[in-house]
């Protein structure tokens, strides 16, 4: 009984460490591509920017390094840290209690729910992979799933932590749930009595988040992804509504764009549908917030290079299964260019519910 409540504790502590540490690389984040003071962003957006930032620092290190506890530690020492010292917020008290809150309202997520079915199938061991070895060239040859890249694993790497190792991989998925219900709870109060269409689509997800994605059994590689793109909709939505705050909308809308991407490729369809529209009907905004935040237009350039980079590390396409983004023959370790199209077929099936893992349409 006593070593269960000291484990409990130290998850919680832990738990704790890493969601502050996410939230101050946030804060850091802002502070390096956008620090405009009469710009408004929300706090509670902070674990998203910190989430971002956090992927392209994994795609960056991993290029040398591999993901061992200590280089982990250290990583989120440094987010933390910043956090308690360095982030100037109007509100950081409030913040802080407000995320300590979270976590004590959503801490059985990490303790009672079972894993997805493909966390053993091949998360668990894409993460471990990378907290044991640095990038490795065509690893898809291995596995059917490690052919399918996400920004998830990286993510996950970072957590692997002294004596609480592996326990806490999940939590990137704990962080994404946690900040979407509060963003979603704070668009609700705000504008319960000004915007109705903000507050209705606040109150339906709020709702529907907090009761088909509670269980963790739930969380493969898309579900974080797809909470963020309730996020994304909900400010692409302000942006056409409210007519204020402009370039913050677009700095978030085009953050949260490049962290979905990496988290599920097959979402950058939303991403050109958002800039389409943007370019139609709004693209004087478009182009000034370019030219106003050159410093945040690099980075997202270097962060979608590497990106890219990292897929073709997997399997020797930029963008799989697109065989058009493939070198089949200039590499030994590259996927074939039939195998490629057998798989393209074949996932084009799963996405149509004909097959799962215990069946398979024959027609």
């Amino acid at each position: 009984m006593v070593n269960l409540t000291v484990n409990t504790i130290l998850l919680f502590l832990s738990l704790s460490f890493i969601t502050f540490s996410i939230t101050g690389y946030g804060g850091l984040f802002v502070k390096i591509f956008f620090f405009k003071k009469k710009k408004y962003i929300n706090d509670s957006y902070l674990a998203i920017f910190g989430l971002t930032f956090l992927v392209f620092v994994s795609y960056c290190s991993n290029l040398f390094f591999s993901h061992s506890e200590s280089f982990n530690f250290f990583i989120h020492l440094v987010g933390f840290f910043y956090f308690i010292f360095f982030l100037k917020l109007k509100k950081k008290i409030e913040l802080t209690k407000t995320i300590f809150l979270l976590i004590i309202i959503y801490f059985s997520f990490i303790l009672v729910s079972k894993n997805h079915d493909d966390f053993f199938y091949y998360h668990l061991s894409s993460t471990l992979n990378l907290v044991d070895n640095k990038l490795q060239f065509g690893l898809g040859n291995l596995k059917l799933g490690y052919r399918h890249h996400s920004s998830i694993m990286h993510l996950m790497s970072l957590t692997y932590l002294p004596i609480i190792k592996f326990y806490l991989v999940n939590s990137i998925n704990f962080v994404a749930l946690i900040f979407t219900s509060l963003i979603l709870f704070e668009n609700l109060k705000r504008n319960s009595s000004r915007n109705y269409i903000v507050t209705f689509f606040s109150l339906f997800f709020l709702i529907l988040i907090n009761i088909k994605f509670k269980r963790l059994s739930e969380y493969g590689t898309d579900i974080a992804a797809q909470l963020f793109l309730i996020i994304l909709f909900l400010n692409f939505l302000k942006f056409l509504l409210e007519k204020k705050n402009d370039e913050s909308r677009l700095f978030i809308i085009s953050t949260i764009l490049i962290l979905i991407l990496s988290l599920k490729v097959s979402y950058t369809f939303y991403g050109f549908f958002i800039f389409l529209i943007l370019i139609i009907y709004e693209k004087e905004k478009l182009t000034n917030f370019i030219i106003s935040n050159k410093k945040f237009i690099i980075f997202s350039i270097f962060f979608l290079l590497i990106f890219l980079f990292q897929n073709f590390a997997n399997n020797g396409c930029f963008l799989y299964p697109i065989s058009q983004t493939c070198f089949f023959y200039d590499f030994d370790w590259t996927l074939k260019e039939k195998e490629i199209n057998e798989m393209k077929v074949f996932l084009e099936l799963w996405a149509k519910s004909g097959a799962n893992p215990h069946f398979t349409a024959t027609n």
